[in-house]
């Protein structure tokens, strides 16, 4: 009975999904998502912003770490959140006593203008991320909740200190409130 109730609560999460969803044909450059919900900003700190932002701000902004894919074999896919994987991330290492986390960025990436993703804009985006109202509290669970625990130590390499070891870390850097914005640009 209980996985009848599951599967009836997924399809109703998924057919209230694409109930306000159309799909239309594009270009092999364009993306184009038609969505009736209220989508009134791409910047999840911003306290203004609404839930279906969030969605928004996922599908188009980098984080350094994604969580594994299970594949069920049925055609449908999930995340694993034993296995963590690298986004912006290229390696990453933690210091004997796990406060220190130092992570290389993948050489090569780029924002969607063009412009190199850097240790820079991960610092910036990090500490936004941790100080910002509506996002603050969740980078507190793995243990983010200063400005200075973020620095850039070359164009490709970021370091995060932490008061004390925290497990939560890297699945905290998982989650879309620690999106990677062109600070640059945006500053």
């Amino acid at each position: 009975m209980q996985g009848i109730r599951n599967s009836i609560s997924a399809a109703a999460v998924v057919a209230t999904a694409l109930a306000g969803t159309a799909f239309a044909e594009a270009s092999d450059e364009t993306i184009r998502i038609v969505d009736t919900h209220t989508i009134n900003g791409f910047d999840v700190g911003n306290d203004k912003t609404t839930w279906p932002s969030y969605q928004l701000s996922y599908s188009m902004c980098d984080r350094l770490f994604a969580f594994g894919i299970v594949d069920d074999g049925d055609g449908f896919i999930s995340d694993d959140p034993n296995v963590i994987t690298g986004e912006l991330a290229e390696s990453w290492e933690y210091n004997e006593d796990n406060t220190v986390l130092t992570v290389t960025i993948k050489e090569g990436a780029t924002f969607h203008n063009g412009d190199p993703v850097t240790a820079e804009d991960v610092a910036w985006s990090l500490a936004r991320a941790a100080t910002t109202p509506r996002t603050k509290n969740q980078m507190k669970v793995g243990g983010m909740v200063r400005e200075d625990q973020f620095v850039a130590l070359d164009d490709r390499t970021v370091q995060i200190t932490l008061d004390s070891a925290n497990r939560f870390l890297i699945s905290d850097l998982v989650v879309p409130m620690a999106v990677i914005y062109n600070a640059g640009l945006i500053q």
